[in-house]
């Protein structure tokens, strides 16, 4: 008699079991790769927003031409109706603000998924819960002089925009974080360099 040669049913099941695992597995993985990559991607975009301004003004960019006097970032994510970031030339007739009669030249505007205030889109981009942090809202300006890069904050504090003083709030500190995530990055401003600094961790100052 012939041997017959096959698969038994739980042999069949069992392969198929295997192959449902490790697809479900390799879709979590995939998913996650996807989320921690988008997540990274929208921080260095915040990053590099942060530090345009800056960059313009040490590199003493001109506007048509014509020397300006500082380069600025406007910070409004609690705007929904307009861009996260504003970078632009603070050039026009009222200094240290982006002036609404478009004298001011804007070099580019940045738009964070979920920085619009929307619940659920998954960005945030908020202020250091800090004592120093507490007393201001947005927006919140920074500045930087044209060939020395100092910079100057400005943010709004009670009903008016108001100059904020190195001695009073040495660095300002801000969150990147997406809800649905474990995912959280820190950058601060430090204002004697102006320069802004990603960190993965809480830092301690």
């Amino acid at each position: 008699m012939r041997k017959v040669l096959g698969f038994t049913l739980i042999e069949v099941l069992l392969v198929i079991t295997v192959i449902g695992i490790l697809s479900v597995a390799a879709l979590s993985a995939y998913m996650n790769s996807t989320k921690t990559f988008a997540f990274v991607s929208g921080y260095k975009d915040v990053v590099a927003a942060l530090r345009e301004p800056r960059s313009y003004a040490v590199g003493s960019q001109t506007v048509d031409g014509n020397t300006v006097q500082r380069f600025g970032v406007k910070i409004s994510p609690d705007k929904g109706s307009e861009p996260d970031f504003i970078v632009f030339a603070d050039n026009g007739l009222k200094p240290f603000e982006l002036d609404e009669d478009e004298s001011d030249k804007i070099y580019s505007k940045t738009e964070i998924d979920g920085l619009s205030g929307d619940p659920t889109l998954p960005y945030l981009f908020e202020k250091e819960d800090s004592t120093a942090m507490k007393s201001i809202e947005f927006p919140i300006y920074l500045f930087y002089e044209t060939g020395t890069g100092n910079l100057s904050v400005y943010a709004k504090r009670g009903s008016a925009v108001t100059f904020i003083p190195a001695s009073e709030m040495r660095y300002l500190s801000f969150i990147f974080n997406q809800t649905d995530t474990d995912f959280i990055r820190y950058i601060n401003v430090f204002q004697t360099s102006g320069i802004a600094e990603g960190f993965d961790t809480k830092p301690t100052l």
